[in-house]
């Protein structure tokens, strides 16, 4: 998964940065990318509280 194939497939797949600084991000990507001004912050607490219900809400979203 860290490989400079794998991580240039992903942004376009996935829509997230890849990991590895050697992978070249695609012109589409690019072109229509926006750089976070925050990033989003989760600490394993809350991840462990709100894990059933967050699950419980994406099952609901993508069996609609």
């Amino acid at each position: 998964m860290l490989s400079t194939t794998f991580q240039e497939d992903m942004p376009l797949q996935m829509f997230v940065f890849p990991v590895n600084p050697q992978a070249k991000l695609d012109e589409a990507f690019v072109k229509f990318l926006e750089i976070p001004t925050k990033t989003a912050q989760v600490t394993p607490e809350q991840i462990a509280a709100r894990r059933e219900q967050w699950l419980k809400d994406w099952t609901e979203a993508v069996l609609r």
